[in-house]
């Protein structure tokens, strides 16, 4: 079991290739493919360091402003507020 960070805030779909690489399609328009075969990789050893550099940022980032959406991570309700009704038709709850 690991677990992958990715520089986005959510991940829309994984796919399990048969190969054994795992592709990742992001919410920044970017599919990400992880292979254990450290052989297999294709990639310049100065993009795994640009790709390492933008996830630290991408994680300070969020610790330190606590912040999902734009909005303080404090001021969003806790899973109880699910159960209460909308506001309106169609109404969304973070």
């Amino acid at each position: 079991l690991q677990t992958i960070r990715l520089p986005c805030q959510t991940v829309w779909a994984v796919c399990a290739l048969s190969n054994g690489d795992v592709a990742c399609a992001c919410n920044d328009g970017v599919v990400r493919i992880f292979t254990p075969n450290k052989e297999e990789t294709m990639i310049d050893p100065a993009k795994t360091v640009e790709y390492e550099t933008e996830l630290a940022f991408f994680y300070l980032a969020s610790q330190e402003e606590e912040m999902i959406a734009g909005m303080k991570k404090t001021q969003l309700p806790g899973l109880e507020a699910l159960n209460e009704p909308g506001k309106q038709e169609g109404a969304k709850k973070m």
